[in-house]
């Protein structure tokens, strides 16, 4: 079988675009990207969108840990053997994040944002397939 998407590509991929993405949230919890084009466009306050923001730096985080980990960047054998439990339940969030995403009211999360889900849906299923090494 051919890969398509190589291991190494979706782990630096699942390590750049979730850093990218804590640093947009941040942003639009300081104000300086306008609330109504993350969160489908259906958050009107202020105090909700930084209650969401932070949600979404949670989980970014979550994806950005599972890849390090992935990368043995953390090489602690717990922390790994949680990842592999974890990463199932982070794929299909991801899955049912970019489907939830099509249906935004704000056409640039459903533009710009889905195939950045997507993205990391795809490199998320790569990492998920290969099989834990034991640590060194």
């Amino acid at each position: 079988m051919i890969k398509v998407l190589s291991f190494d590509l979706a782990l630096k991929t699942l390590i750049v675009l979730p850093c990218a993405l804590i640093l947009f949230h941040i942003c639009n919890i300081l104000g300086l990207v306008p609330v109504n084009i993350v969160w489908t466009g259906r958050i009107t306050s202020d105090s909700k969108m930084q209650v969401m923001g932070m949600v979404s730096i949670l989980l970014n985080a979550i994806i950005l840990l599972c890849a390090l980990a992935k990368a043995r960047y953390i090489k602690n054998e717990y922390f790994q053997l949680l990842v592999e439990k974890m990463l199932p339940f982070v794929f299909w969030w991801l899955v049912g994040n970019s489907v939830v995403n099509l249906f935004s009211k704000s056409k640039i999360e459903a533009v710009v944002f889905t195939p950045i889900l997507v993205i990391l849906t795809i490199c998320c299923y790569r990492i998920m397939r290969e099989q834990v090494n034991t640590i060194d």
